[in-house]
């Protein structure tokens, strides 16, 4: 017991990746001006099959902001040989116009006919 206790201590971004924050509604409410840089950072595991997407059903105001993916990037420590390992897939997201974007994310399974098991958005409000 000791040891995992102290595994834990020693890894805290692992924690961060716990299955539970892939299984809930988030909201993340920002403010940007026009032409200034926001990146967004969704944690994930695309080697388990998961991807986020910019879902633009669910999504308003998409014509006031440019979204970029960038790309992803992992946390986890030198010499792991994890396939499985969390990361963190980053956008940019650069405010055009006046107003609020509302960018609603879905977490799924690669598979077309998997249905989402998160859902975060971003409120961007675009401020002159």
């Amino acid at each position: 017991m000791i040891f995992a206790a102290a595994g834990l201590a020693a890894a805290p971004n692992l924690i961060a990746f716990s299955e539970q924050n892939f299984t809930r509604t988030k909201v993340f409410p920002h403010k940007v001006t026009i032409a200034e840089n926001l990146v967004l950072r969704l944690e994930g595991k695309p080697a388990m099959g998961f991807v986020w997407r910019l879902d633009p059903e669910r999504s308003s105001g998409l014509e006031l902001v440019s979204v970029d993916r960038l790309g992803w990037s992992f946390t986890a420590g030198r010499g792991s040989a994890s396939f499985t390992k969390p990361g963190v897939l980053r956008y940019l997201v650069v405010g055009q116009r006046v107003g609020t974007a509302r960018l609603v994310f879905e977490y799924r399974r690669k598979v077309e006919t998997a249905s989402p098991s998160a859902y975060w958005t971003y409120e961007v409000e675009i401020t002159p």
